[in-house]
């Protein structure tokens, strides 16, 4: 089941299989035993990872320096370590009555909890969440209004009863509440909960090609000489009123040239009035020659401001990995990181007299909605500067894609996307993908964005109501049985449930 519920995400995309693999969970496990159902979810969660989510072993390869044997070796161990953290909140699930109706209304809350616990486990990794798939389809309305945790409450919801429908004689009325809570996603996603600002700005997005990357003899200083020629000529013909994005360390430079790079940069951009953002290293002096160095994101020209990355990587932020076998340890020596107010978070533009504000996150950081959802609702603009070098040519690019169309979705904010290594993209308010490149080559991306006012339900409120909602159900669920007693004749097992 585990294996089939990866087909939703990309590149498969097809979302309709992590419902039908949620029934096939509970198919097998409704009735079995403690341990049984403890044990199966372990393998659910294991195969659904390492199916999904094999490319892993690519990044821990170039990050580390491992060869293919260790990094796939450390990709399977870390998967199965992960999975057992994740049994920690089903354990209310198993610990329910084999075949009982309080199982079968556990299951929905537990979904949502282990995904919400992928927050804060061993620091958090946000991938694979149900709502991430469900652009295309009506339970996309809830989105906007609960945030990708709501269309994973959904889908896991609609689970649950399609499951006792099938168990059932008399299915109708969990199929009414399934079209209840389709038709309502449906509703929903006729609403426009922001408001365009009627302004049209053209974009440029640089997608610089990474195969400098590959060519060894050349030192450190070279090879950031080769960078920004490559990112210069590919903006060569893109200096204009309006905005020109470049990705994760568009600028590169060590802490004596940075200053010089970037005063020549600014100066172009002024003269030719275009709004560069573009990613970079801040450099910060410490004491003599000791110094931070922070991954960020630049305002330049028309634009203002400073962005410092604060989220490092997948299972890099307070962890123990982080410390054991140093994983990701040589980002962790080298980049700093530290809270900022949500005002700093943003960079400023101005364009046709009027003035715009983007909500900037870097790389990974796309993946963590609560985050990004502090200092969100207030932007025009959601961008996202990116390096996905680190997993060239996997599932990866697709799925990180995926999850930014989620992000504009959640803020019904469109989203500008520069990558290098990745898809660049231009995402609409609506998270259907405007326009993008072909594929990881160095090339251009030329598209207009209209910026956006307002705020959704989600960034007023954030991840709490939709936890509240789901507990709300499932004590809803325990105090009913109409449409959660199952069909005895046909499943013995559950006879543990008429007299719970």
């Amino acid at each position: 089941m585990g294996a089939i519920a990866s087909l939703a995400f990309a590149p498969v995309s097809f979302w309709p299989a992590v419902i039908a693999a949620q029934i096939g969970l509970l198919y097998l496990l409704h009735s079995a035993r403690f341990t049984t159902a403890l044990l199966g979810l372990w393998a659910f969660w294991a195969l659904h990872f390492g199916t999904a989510m094999y490319w892993m072993y690519l990044g821990l390869g170039k990050i580390l320096g491992l060869g293919a044997y260790t990094s796939v070796s450390l990709t399977i161990i870390s998967g199965l370590i992960y999975s057992a953290f994740l049994l920690l909140p089903w354990l209310l699930f198993c610990a329910c009555s084999p075949g009982s109706r309080t199982r079968l209304a556990c299951f929905p809350l537990a979904w949502l909890l282990c995904e919400w616990f992928r927050y804060w486990i061993l620091g958090g990794l946000t991938w694979l969440h149900t709502g991430y798939v469900l652009q295309p389809s009506w339970l996309s309305g809830w989105i906007p209004v609960f945030g990708v945790l709501g269309g994973s409450l959904a889908a896991s919801l609609s689970a649950v009863l399609l499951y006792v429908a099938i168990r059932r004689k008399k299915r109708l009325f969990p199929l009414a509440l399934v079209l209840l809570i389709w038709g309502g996603g449906g509703l929903l996603s006729t609403i426009d909960w922001t408001q365009p600002l009627n302004s049209s700005i053209p974009v440029t997005i640089v997608q610089p090609e990474a195969k400098i990357w590959l060519q060894q003899p050349f030192t450190a200083q070279e090879r950031d000489q080769l960078w920004n020629q490559e990112v210069a000529e590919l903006s060569r013909e893109h200096w204009r009123p309006g905005l020109l994005l470049w990705p994760e360390r568009g600028l590169r430079a060590d802490i004596d040239q940075m200053p010089d790079l970037i005063t020549n940069i600014n100066l172009q951009a002024e003269t030719t009035k275009t709004a560069l953002v573009t990613g970079g290293n801040y450099f910060e002096t410490t004491s003599g020659d000791e110094f931070d160095a922070y991954n960020s994101i630049y305002g330049l020209g028309a634009a203002e401001g400073v962005y410092l990355k604060e989220k490092l990587a997948p299972l890099g932020e307070r962890n123990l990995l982080r410390g054991w076998l140093g994983l990701f340890g040589e980002n962790s020596k080298k980049l700093s990181t530290r809270p900022a107010t949500a005002e700093s978070k943003m960079i400023y533009f101005e364009y046709d007299g009027n003035d715009f504000s983007i909500a900037s996150s870097i790389c990974y950081e796309i993946a963590w909605g609560s985050y990004l959802n502090a200092y969100a609702g207030s932007a025009n603009i959601l961008a996202n500067l990116s390096n996905d070098r680190w997993f060239h040519f996997s599932p990866q690019l697709e799925q990180t894609l995926e999850i930014a169309q989620i992000r504009a979705l959640e803020q019904q904010k469109p989203l500008l996307r520069s990558s290098f290594g990745g898809y660049s993209a231009h995402i609409n308010y609506r998270g259907e993908v405007v326009a993008r490149v072909s594929d990881t080559s160095a090339q251009t991306l030329v598209t207009s964005v209209e910026p956006r006012t307002g705020q959704t339900p989600y960034a007023k409120t954030g991840d709490l109501p939709v936890i509240l909602l789901a507990m709300f159900i499932w004590l809803l669920s325990l105090a009913s049985s109409k449409f959660m007693r199952p069909d005895t004749s046909k499943h013995p097992a559950a006879n543990a449930e008429v007299t719970e």
